[in-house]
C-alpha cells in the first residue's frame, strides 16, 4: 500500500504532459471537400435542366424552318451532356478522397485531385466554350438570316458580352476560389505531417 501512495504522490507530482496542437484539417477539410461536392453537384442538377429544356425545345417546337437549327440544338444538348459527365465524374472524384486515412496518403489524394483540376481547366473550359459557342451560333443562324434586326442584334451583341464576362471573369474567379480551397487543404496537411514527424 505505501508503494501505492509513492506512486500517486509522484504521479501527482508530474507536470501534465503538452497536448500536440489540434488538428487544423478535421473540420475545414470537410468544410471544403462539402463545398466542392456543393458546387459540381449544383452545376451538374444546372446542366441536367439546360438539357431537358433542350429536349422540349428540340421536340416540342415544330417552327424551325431550317435543319442547322436542330443540328445546334442537337450539339448543344450533346455538348451539355458531355459537360454534364464531366462534371459528375469530378464529384465522384472529390467524394473519393478518403478523410479518415493516415495524413500522408490524404494529402497525396488531395494533390492528385489538385493535379486533375489544373489539368481539367487548361482542356475543358477552351473547348466547352468554344462547342457551347458554336452550337449556338448554328441555332441561332435561323433567327439571324430570316429575321434579323435591330432587337436582334442586340440580343447577339449582350449574348456575346454575357458569354465572355462568363468565361473572362467569373469562370476564373470560381477556378481561383477552387484552387485557394484545395490549396488550404494541402498547407493545412503539409502542417500536420510536420507536427507529427
Amino acid at each position: 500500500m505505501k508503494d501505492f501512495d509513492e506512486l500517486q504522490d509522484l504521479w501527482q507530482q508530474q507536470p501534465p504532459a503538452s497536448t500536440p496542437p489540434a488538428m487544423k484539417t478535421g473540420k475545414s477539410t470537410e468544410g471544403i471537400k462539402a463545398a466542392l461536392l456543393r458546387q459540381q453537384a449544383v452545376g451538374a442538377a444546372v446542366l441536367s435542366a439546360i438539357a431537358l429544356l433542350i429536349i422540349v425545345v428540340g421536340l416540342g417546337w415544330h417552327f424551325f424552318k431550317r435543319p442547322i437549327t436542330y443540328v445546334g440544338l442537337g450539339l448543344a444538348f450533346l455538348v451539355i451532356v458531355l459537360q454534364l459527365c464531366i462534371m459528375l465524374f469530378t464529384y465522384f472524384k472529390i467524394k473519393s478522397i478518403n478523410d479518415t486515412v493516415a495524413p500522408r496518403l490524404h494529402l497525396q489524394q488531395w494533390q492528385t485531385y489538385y493535379q486533375f483540376r489544373q489539368q481539367q481547366a487548361r482542356w475543358n473550359m477552351p473547348v466547352y466554350f468554344i462547342s457551347l459557342n458554336i452550337a449556338m451560333a448554328l441555332y441561332l443562324a435561323e433567327a439571324v438570316i430570316d429575321h434579323f434586326s435591330l432587337a436582334v442584334a442586340i440580343l447577339l451583341v449582350v449574348y456575346i458580352g454575357l458569354m465572355l464576362f462568363t468565361y473572362l471573369v467569373l469562370e476564373k474567379m470560381s477556378m481561383a476560389r477552387e484552387e485557394r480551397r484545395i490549396q488550404r487543404i494541402i498547407t493545412d496537411l503539409h502542417d500536420l505531417i510536420q507536427q507529427l514527424d
